[in-house]
């Protein structure tokens, strides 16, 4: 049963009771520390002092035990607004003025307002039943009441700049540059890397896929020493040698025979 006025989820009387339940199983579980001894010392000395009656049925055991009963009730709910059994249903008490309970309030609500609730035949707690706000007489005496607390998470996604971001293993790569795959070292957009020893190769060369070195553009690559050779030179495709670029052009230029002179062929008197 629940009723929902100023956005406040009231608890009804079923809930409220199991959670009792739940708080005196808890309590009386952690009596019986006390409890066991006391009940063997009642069976070998009836009348001792610990065990009789000591306020009319009452004895001094049993005061005990009601005094850490109601400090569990006070104190959890003083510190944190619910006790085990409230929490296990996200149940509060909060005060009626929307502001924080006293210890004094605590305590008359957990000790005298309880027992007036139950002094006949618990009427106190059915008036929760008839009331609006579900409000017993420990609660209007104290003014307070009990209602659902529900924590909700927010989950904020942040918005990643991903152009910030450091790339393993650590070296900040520029925008117009890239990254050695081998070393992580940032690279120059003017520059390339060589795959085999992983240098830098300069825009204006290439790489010798034997040695792995980078070779000038003025220049070209022999096949078989795996050199590189100036712009001026050429390579010989049998031998592999350089050759100057002079050899080359003499060695390209069709040969041009001397014109020949006429042979006479008149006749020698």
């Amino acid at each position: 049963m629940q009723t929902n006025t100023k956005d406040q989820v009231y608890a009804g009387f079923f809930v409220r009771l199991t959670a009792f339940l739940v708080d005196m199983i808890i309590v009386n579980a952690a009596l019986l520390v006390i409890r066991i001894p006391m009940w063997i010392l009642s069976l070998n000395s009836p009348d001792n002092v610990l065990v009789r009656d000591f306020i009319f049925q009452y004895s001094i055991v049993d005061i005990v035990c009601y005094l850490l009963t109601v400090l569990y009730f006070t104190l959890l709910t003083y510190y944190t607004g619910a006790t085990l059994g409230k929490k296990l249903f996200q149940l509060r008490v909060v005060s009626t003025e929307d502001r924080k309970m006293t210890f004094f309030e605590v305590l008359y609500r957990e000790s005298i307002g309880r027992f007036l609730s139950g002094v006949i035949m618990n009427l106190g707690y059915l008036l929760i039943l008839a009331q609006k706000e579900h409000r017993g007489i420990h609660d209007l005496l104290a003014d307070t009441s009990v209602i659902y607390y529900h924590e909700k998470k927010v989950y904020v996604h942040t918005q990643m700049n991903y152009r910030n971001m450091v790339p393993q293993p650590g070296y900040t790569v520029p925008p117009q540059g890239g990254m050695n795959p081998q070393s992580g070292n940032s690279v120059p957009s003017q520059s390339g890397i060589n795959p085999q020893s992983g240098s830098l190769v300069s825009p204006q060369g290439d790489i010798n896929p034997q040695s792995g070195h980078s070779i000038l553009s003025q220049g070209s690559m022999s096949p078989q020493s795996g050199e590189s050779a100036p712009r001026q030179s050429g390579i010989n495709p049998q031998s592999g040698d350089r050759v100057s670029s002079q050899e080359m052009t003499s060695a390209a230029a069709p040969v041009q025979s001397s014109p020949q002179e006429p042979e006479d062929h008149a006749n020698v008197d």
